[in-house]
């Protein structure tokens, strides 16, 4: 089995809303962003 693997650089995701309170109004969420896919045995691309 082969996986690939990529990610983002840290990123800052706006504020969710909450009651009583606008959208982006609290702190920024920190994040990383990250994606792992099989690669296809017989070296088709597959369906993501």
């Amino acid at each position: 089995m082969v996986l690939h693997l990529s990610w983002s650089p840290p990123l800052a995701l706006r504020a969710p809303q909450r009651p009583g309170g606008a959208t982006g109004k609290g702190e920024p969420v920190a994040a990383t962003a990250v994606r792992v896919w099989e690669a296809p045995a017989d070296g088709t691309p597959g369906v993501e």
